[in-house]
């Protein structure tokens, strides 16, 4: 008999916001929900466990997810950089096969292409979609980089993985534009909002 496989999916909400200006990216409003929130109500359709790593604010993120399924983790390093919210997020996920990483400024990503990835995970490989010849998120892991992961540091987040390990990546096309788009400035979230007008199932 197998054993059914256990993703976790690790949405990266600590970093300072800081091309954003005094604001927080993460609670900036889309309809009645915001960019975070719409982010992790796309996770949890998956049915995976859902961690969500905090710093900048944690206490806010927080209180903004308190109504929905997920372990919220806060990163006491996230100064530091991506890396550290990703190393957080890993030692939180205990008996996983495999970590979906996903940026928490991210929420134009769709659930079926979160499916495509969770669809594709082998043991001993990354997973990671692209549109038109350009890499995105979200990135899964398995298991098997669990240490490469909890060893990373800096503020690039998992790359060195997919550089130092190019023969284990499994590349998927997806016609997803959401997996380029992250909302890092105040013209991003602009832009953002005039995608959902155009395709408001986004």
């Amino acid at each position: 008999m197998t054993t059914p496989r256990r993703s976790t999916t690790i949405v990266l909400a600590a970093g300072w916001s800081s091309r954003t200006g005094a604001s927080n990216k993460l609670f900036f409003p889309i309809g009645t929900s915001t960019v975070l929130e719409t982010v992790v109500s796309k996770a949890l359709s998956s049915g995976a466990e859902t961690i969500v790593v905090t710093g900048h604010e944690s206490e806010r993120v927080a209180t903004l997810l308190s109504p929905y399924d997920v372990r919220v983790v806060q990163n006491n390093r996230f100064e530091t950089g991506m890396a550290s919210s990703i190393v957080c997020g890993v030692r939180h996920a205990i008996e996983s096969d495999s970590y979906l990483i996903w940026p928490g400024d991210m929420p134009l990503i769709r659930p079926e292409t979160v499916q495509v990835v969770r669809d594709r995970a082998t043991d001993g490989k990354v997973v990671v979609p692209s549109f038109e010849g350009r890499r995105g998120h979200p990135v899964l892991f398995a298991n098997a980089f669990r240490n490469d992961l909890l060893s990373l540091t800096g503020d690039v987040g998992a790359r060195a993985i997919l550089h130092d390990r190019a023969q284990v990546v499994d590349e998927i096309p997806v016609s997803d534009a959401g997996i380029l788009f992250d909302v890092d400035t105040p013209e991003a979230y602009d832009e953002l909002l005039r995608r959902l007008s155009a395709s408001p199932n986004d």
